[in-house]
């Protein structure tokens, strides 16, 4: 049963790459944790390397939705819609 429970891991949680960024956004955005938070969590889990890159891939997503926002807030027009390219 440990190996099957390790296989299903290793797929959602064991490439780092695989896993959705908005998921990581979502724990930032929740009050009761942030970046450091996130960041624990990731050095449990992952490398120093992929521990960097996962920080700048959720900054970077994070950033873009600010962006997003922002300019569509100060439009005239705010029913446009915006696509997010998530590196």
């Amino acid at each position: 049963m440990a190996a099957s429970m390790k296989e299903k891991y290793d797929k959602y949680w064991g490439n780092a790459d695989n896993i959705n960024p908005l998921l990581f956004v979502a724990v930032v955005l929740d009050p009761r944790y942030k970046m450091r938070y996130l960041k624990y969590c990731f050095e449990a889990v992952y490398d120093s390397a992929t521990v960097a890159r996962l920080i700048v891939k959720v900054e970077s997503v994070l950033q873009s939705l600010y962006t997003c926002y922002n300019v569509g807030s100060k439009g005239a027009d705010n029913q446009v819609s915006y696509f997010i390219q998530v590196p």
